[in-house]
């Protein structure tokens, strides 16, 4: 099982379901393993994710692509994701809880 550790440190337990439900999408959109996700840091970059999967610039598949796409079937509006600068995975928690806490988007996932 991974470590959740980081995690549970640093957002509230009320917070969690959201903050893995958008490593969930980082996961799935960046082609990670299960037992990868957590070992991702708040302040790592996607560009970096994406770097290491690529390190020859070969074609990819669509990574970024995927994963605007998921977050904006969950109300993520694309002027919000558009308006991060070299985002890491912490930018992208922070915006889904964001709007989470407002009740605009990143719905937790039902239990």
């Amino acid at each position: 099982m991974p470590d959740k550790k980081l995690w549970v440190e640093i957002y509230s337990s009320n917070d969690l379901p959201v903050v893995e439900d958008a490593l969930d999408d980082i996961k799935n959109a960046f082609l990670l393993r299960n037992d990868d996700v957590f070992r991702l840091r708040p302040n790592d970059l996607l560009l970096d994710i994406y770097n290491a999967a690529y390190p020859h610039k070969w074609a990819d598949t669509l990574e970024f692509e995927t994963l605007t796409l998921s977050l904006k079937k969950k109300g993520i509006p694309e002027k919000a994701l558009a308006e991060l600068t070299n985002p890491t995975v912490g930018d992208i928690i922070n915006l889904c809880l964001t709007l989470h806490s407002r009740g605009t988007g990143c719905a937790s996932p039902s239990i």
